[in-house]
């Protein structure tokens, strides 16, 4: 009965950990209006497509309010397949109602070409964000190289606090102890 609830915390704890991922946008879902003067764009049901010289220009969208998990230890991931990379830098800023940003930069270098990929945006700076997306706004780079990308999501991540990943720990070594026990008693 021990061992059960040892395993069952555990598992609470550990699905805990990837329960904290809020998605902020698909990229097919209309929301977004645009200045990629220098692109040829189309959107579909589930991505933004974009393609052209890369002059620098950006996307637009406004959503419905998406609370996003603890602000400050959470990490921006989009995930997009592109197809000609530049290698050259681009900036993700979520806004809240009053006009605040996290920005978040990536580089399309950290992307496979030609494949789906996922990849970890870091964190710039904050003006003031209430941890309340409303809005995006999505800039590239304006390197003057084409670029050929399909986006489809953006999702954001709480990082566990150090004292969860060693609460995980602790209950793990009591398992280990507790089957250790168990082993020696039989």
């Amino acid at each position: 009965m021990k061992n059960k609830i040892i395993l069952t915390a555990t598992l609470t704890a550990i699905s805990a950990l990837s329960a904290n991922a809020q998605l902020i946008t698909e990229f097919g879902t209309g929301q977004f209006s645009n200045d990629f003067t220098d692109f040829t764009t189309s959107q579909s049901a589930s991505a933004f497509t974009i393609s052209g010289p890369d002059n620098g220009s950006a996307l637009v969208g406004s959503f419905t309010a998406v609370p996003v998990p603890t602000f400050a230890t959470s990490k921006l991931v989009l995930v997009a397949t592109v197809t000609t990379n530049p290698s050259s830098a681009f900036t993700v800023e979520l806004a809240d109602s009053n006009g605040n940003t996290a920005v978040y930069t990536g580089n399309w270098s950290s992307f496979t070409t030609g494949v789906p990929s996922t990849v970890d945006l870091t964190f710039a700076s904050d003006s003031g964000f209430d941890g309340t997306a409303t809005a995006i706004a999505f800039s590239t780079g304006g390197s003057g190289s084409n670029l050929a990308a399909s986006l489809d999501s953006l999702t954001l991540t709480a990082i566990p606090e150090p004292s969860t990943y060693a609460s995980i720990a602790g209950v793990a070594m009591l398992g280990f102890v507790a089957y250790r026990r168990r082993r020696v008693a039989a």
